[in-house]
């Protein structure tokens, strides 16, 4: 990338080679150049949303609490917003929705953070996707946000404000910075 230092293109360099020594040492069997490419894109992405989904989501609950104390907060189930903004599939059948005709080889793009705020709770766990197109990291990130929950629930401070910013990114929603003012 253009934009990107020598000095952080080489880190990257360095955090990749010792990624890729990583999946060639734990994983010998799929250790083929094409898997092991597949397995380290796939760590970084898993990487990037569970980080955005996580900090989104406790971001979005902290500012939707804005006044009250964070012990008191009823942390939702399951993270309530999701990192990934978008994910994109290519229809194999012929379909309607509504006035539109979608065909075989047709691009759908899915807007994934338009379910966060349905008033089913069915529709909003869909974040996650469903079936064959369930996101792999589901798990680990339910993991997480169970774990985070308890922590974040001891906190016996008040939330004085949320401010956030984010990264320019198309693929993920990834906040650069969560400052969470408290008060006693």
């Amino acid at each position: 990338d253009r934009y990107l230092s020598l000095h952080t293109m080489r880190a990257i360099e360095q955090d990749l080679a010792a990624l890729y020594e990583a999946v060639r040492r734990g994983c010998p069997k799929a250790s083929t150049d094409s898997s092991t490419d597949l397995i380290v894109a796939a760590v970084v992405i898993g990487r990037d949303s569970l980080i955005a989904t996580l900090a989104e989501s406790i971001g979005t609950t902290l500012a939707a609490n804005s006044g009250r104390r964070i012990d008191s907060i009823e942390f939702p189930g399951f993270p309530n917003e999701t990192g990934v903004a978008i994910a994109e599939r290519t229809a194999t059948d012929t379909i309607a929705v509504g006035d539109a005709t979608i065909s075989p080889g047709d691009r759908v793009r899915l807007y994934l953070q338009g379910l966060n705020y349905s008033d089913r709770l069915s529709e909003r766990r869909q974040i996650f996707g469903a079936g064959a197109h369930s996101c792999l990291g589901r798990q680990l990130s339910l993991d997480c946000w169970r774990a985070l929950i308890p922590i974040l629930s001891s906190v016996r401070r008040t939330v004085g404000s949320v401010d956030r910013s984010y990264l320019t990114n198309r693929i993920f929603v990834m906040p650069d910075r969560i400052r969470v003012r408290l008060e006693p």
